[in-house]
């Protein structure tokens, strides 16, 4: 079952690959670094959100990004880094923006969950 579970893993990296290949990923501590030169969507539900998120992320939840990504549009000059729970919905959000053109798009690695376990500061 081992190897199974690797190789759908392998199997299903390579088809998200060439969708999502000007991704760049953000560690935790570049995201810090970087705070001001980039803009952090959390893309997670609004009661997700307001329970809990990463101080300065803006909450748009993956849904709208996806139907109407252009609402993005002020920022297309900034470099857009999304987190979720875990990355599922964050990398759906940025494969609908990068399908509408933005090139500057990021990823939080670990997402929030890697946030909190690290015990970084949330609001």
């Amino acid at each position: 079952m081992k190897r199974l579970t690797g190789t759908l893993i392998l199997w299903l990296a390579t088809l998200c690959a060439p969708a999502l290949a000007e991704i760049t990923e953000y560690s935790q501590q570049s995201l810090l670094e970087a705070n001001d030169q980039v803009v952090l969507i959390d893309v997670r539900t609004r009661g997700e959100y307001d329970s809990g998120h990463i101080p300065g992320a803006i909450n748009i939840p993956f849904d709208a990004i996806r139907s109407q990504p252009g609402m993005l549009d002020q920022y297309r000059d900034r470099t857009i880094v999304t987190y979720c729970m875990k990355g599922g919905r964050a990398y759906s959000a940025l494969e609908s923006l990068e399908q509408a053109g933005y090139t500057k798009l990021g990823h939080l690695q670990g997402d929030y969950l890697g946030w909190t376990e690290s015990q970084l500061p949330t609001e």
